[in-house]
């Protein structure tokens, strides 16, 4: 890489030498032209004062006159002088015999002065042997030409004059080059000094030293950049203490949260990670490694690439090492990054199981005797009859009799639906004819209460692949819930399907759910009108039946809903 100052240096070089060129060639060539004007010039005045003495000799016709005045004259001023007349005809001449020389008539500034013009040439004389210059003058009396008289002057004197001045010239831009060249290289030097200081300088601050100054002793603009340089040391070194201080208590906040933290980039490589995320992989010192080298499992790995794919927050269980964590997976769009928050779950999941363990325990154990005391009252029925009073409650033992098995037969029901390990008997069928048969179990139902009930699909010979008896108390639950809450209207499906999934409709016109409760409708046991329920018999566990079911199909429910107009569930079912 080139220095600053070998590029201003060679750059004002080339400049120098370009415009010293440049003066030199066209000074040559202006005192070159001037020069030869000059002699020109003086041929011309020393012609003319040769034909004043000349005429009368021209006139009288006195050769011998001419050519020995013309040799007296050249001899005298040291230049060549010919003398031709109007047949070209050479009359006189200061260096050789005239009658040895050839005709001039046909010499281009012989021609020229013959039409009474100034014959002008440069040419080589085969009388002398050389390259001379030629000034030719038509000897005019009485403005009539009687002749021609020439001057002639020597290139080669010429010529030796022209190259003196040009050496000349050179040696005198050589030394200005020089000279300027001098200031130059001082001129470069002041400058680049102080820059090679701020560049050695700001090297050190990239190398973390924020204490070194920069002195200036001028007065300019590199001055002001020194003085703004040290500023900006000064601040930088504030910021830097700053930002190392934030990341100190940054990291120490990390390292004391109880959960697990990690962050990630877009490929999927750990940026960060705190001790306890180090404890739930049971790995250390995995910053920069891929998270797929220090965490094996698929649940994970699927919520980093759906968090990136969609680019927004999701929440999920997931299980490491035995262990079951809530993670809340953040994006960072700022830096493409994704952020995940381990929170340990695992007594939690364990006490939901010791729930479900009971529940299923205590169901078993409740199923035996609901059974045997419902066997008793049927019996006891035919023996009470005619004693109204025994009549009366026995009619409320059984009721809630039935009420107990029917929530010992959901309880049952929702532990099994709530088994990851579940297995579905997948089975393909028409599924408006499934959901038509389903509607028959309701007949009774739907015309006590004075209800209609439509099916509309748009395809209805579409068959989906599903587990048919889990399905099948989806909608009996759903369809019987409608009925329940719906006084007088109807109860609606609708079936619509797509490349990929088919979507259910199960709509009501009855009281309506709060807004205040939708979100709470699928939880167990939760009742939104708890005497109508206990008067219709429900057990607060359905909802929650069909929506394990609904995921243990990969699919989704939603509900929407509204007081005094109806409530409507959507179901998205995957076609297998």
């Amino acid at each position: 890489m080139k220095r600053l100052s070998s590029k201003i240096f060679l750059s004002h070089l080339l400049v120098i030498l370009f415009l010293t060129s440049l003066i030199v060639v066209f000074s040559f060539r202006i005192i070159k032209s001037d020069y030869q004007q000059t002699l020109v010039n003086n041929l011309t005045s020393l012609n003319n004062t040769f034909q004043f003495k000349l005429k009368d000799y021209i006139i009288d016709n006195k050769v011998d006159k001419i050519d020995s005045l013309t040799k007296a004259i050249g001899k005298e001023i040291n230049i060549r002088i010919t003398v031709v007349d109007m047949n070209g005809r050479v009359i006189g001449d200061s260096e050789s015999n005239p009658e040895t020389m050839d005709n001039h008539k046909n010499r281009p500034e012989i021609l020229k002065a013959l039409n009474g013009e100034i014959g002008k040439s440069v040419r080589y004389s085969n009388t002398v042997q050389k390259e001379m210059i030629y000034l030719a003058l038509p000897i005019k009396i009485n403005e009539s030409i009687f002749g021609i008289s020439r001057v002639s002057y020597f290139a080669s004197d010429f010529d030796e004059l022209l190259s003196s001045l040009l050496i000349y010239m050179i040696e005198l831009s050589l030394l200005v080059i020089i000279i300027t060249l001098v200031g130059v290289l001082y001129f470069t030097r002041n400058l680049t000094k102080p820059i090679n200081q701020l560049s050695i300088a700001a090297s050190n601050v990239a190398a973390g030293d924020f204490d070194i100054k920069v002195k200036v002793k001028s007065k300019d603009e590199i001055a002001t950049l020194a003085r703004n340089f040290n500023l900006m040391t000064n601040k930088l070194k504030d910021l830097f203490e700053q930002v190392i201080s934030q990341k100190e208590e940054l990291n120490t906040i990390i390292t004391s949260i109880e959960e697990g933290l990690v962050s990630l980039d877009s490929e999927g490589r750990i940026l960060l990670a705190n001790e306890m995320f180090n404890r739930i992989i049971e790995t250390e010192l995995v910053e920069g490694r891929k998270y797929k080298k220090v965490i094996k499992e698929k649940s994970f790995r699927n919520l980093f690439k759906d968090t990136l794919k969609n680019k927004k927050s999701i929440t999920k269980e997931i299980q490491v090492n035995d262990q079951y964590f809530l993670t809340s997976s953040n994006y960072i769009e700022s830096k493409n990054e994704v952020v995940i928050l381990f929170h340990d779950i695992t007594e939690i999941k364990k006490l939901e199981q010791i729930k479900k363990d009971f529940a299923i325990n205590i169901s078993h154990e409740l199923r035996t005797p609901l059974t045997a005391i419902k066997g008793f009252l049927e019996t006891m029925q035919s023996e009470v009859e005619g004693n109204e009073l025994a009549v009366k409650y026995m009619k409320i033992i059984t009721r809630h009799t039935n009420r107990l098995i029917d929530l010992v037969q959901d309880l049952l029901m929702l532990s099994e639906v709530e088994d990851e390990n579940i297995r579905l008997i997948y089975s393909e069928f028409n599924i408006y004819k499934f959901i038509e048969n389903v509607s028959k179990i309701f007949e009774q139902k739907l015309n006590d209460k004075n209800l209609r009930f439509e099916i509309n699909s748009d395809d209805k010979n579409l068959k989906i692949k599903a587990d048919i008896f889990k399905l099948e108390q989806v909608f009996i639950n759903l369809i019987d819930n409608g009925i329940k809450y719906t006084d007088e209207g109807k109860i609606s499906i609708n079936i619509k399907s797509s490349k990929e999934y088919i979507n259910i409709s199960i709509e009501d016109t009855g009281i309506g759910i709060p807004e205040n409760d939708v979100d709470r409708i699928f939880e167990r046991f939760y009742l939104v009108n708890k005497a109508r329920t206990r008067k219709e018999g429900g057990t607060g566990l359905g909802l929650s039946i069909v929506k394990h079911i609904i995921l243990n199909h990969k699919g989704t429910i939603k509900v929407e809903s509204k007081i005094d107009v109806g409530t409507k569930f959507l179901i998205k079912l995957p076609i297998v």
